[in-house]
């Protein structure tokens, strides 16, 4: 998995988008609070 780190806080840290992070990207954009404020399409991602 490519996780190089591109910025790094105490918090968070941001790494380059690549097609290995699909899974997490797809948990994150359904999170119903993020959803909610990222689109107005109802419907999940897939």
């Amino acid at each position: 998995m490519n996780r190089e780190v591109i910025l790094e806080s105490d918090n968070i840290y941001y790494v380059n988008v690549s097609y290995d992070l699909i899974d997490e990207y797809l948990k994150l954009f359904n999170n119903p609070n993020i959803h909610k404020c990222s689109t107005d399409n109802p419907k999940p991602y897939t």
